[in-house]
């Protein structure tokens, strides 16, 4: 049986978003954490690799759910699914927020510079579109009512 079939599609692309980023920006940061900067055009290469990979896997599943399902793919937004997608929004805000804060004023401040604040930006970026989906599935899966 197939779940998926089950899914709204705006979950479904949360799934698929929430898997290309961890595919995607996992190995960049695995990357960035196993190896020293040797150069700033390394790290931009793989940054730049890792985005396009996490653009290919998106688009690629966005398309394959839409094509599996078109009618639920076409489908306005109602009021439920602008809740939700609001709601996502809100945590991603407050986490960017966070993370931007500690990286724009405790970082410097602690001795840190260089790829290690530009690394922990990108990360603060790719934490609060994760929070996002996650707050976007949850809120399909009924985790939060009205």
């Amino acid at each position: 049986m197939d779940r998926t079939a089950d899914l709204p599609f705006r979950e479904k692309e949360a799934w698929i978003t929430l898997a290309a980023m961890a595919l995607a920006y996992g190995g960049y940061f695995w990357m960035a954490a196993a190896h020293a900067p040797e150069n700033s055009l390394r790290f931009i290469l793989w940054f730049a690799i890792a985005t396009v990979a996490r653009v290919a896997i998106q688009f690629g599943g966005r398309w394959v759910a839409a094509t599996a399902t078109p009618l639920d793919a076409r489908a306005p937004a109602d009021e439920r699914d602008r809740r939700i997608a609001q709601r996502g929004m809100a945590a991603a805000y407050g986490t960017l927020l966070v993370a931007m804060i500690l990286v724009a004023v405790v970082m410097p401040l602690s001795g840190s510079a260089g790829w290690e604040v530009a690394n922990a930006a990108l990360f603060g970026i790719v934490l609060a579109e994760t929070v996002s989906c996650a707050v976007v599935i949850a809120g399909y899966r009924g985790a939060w009512n009205g």
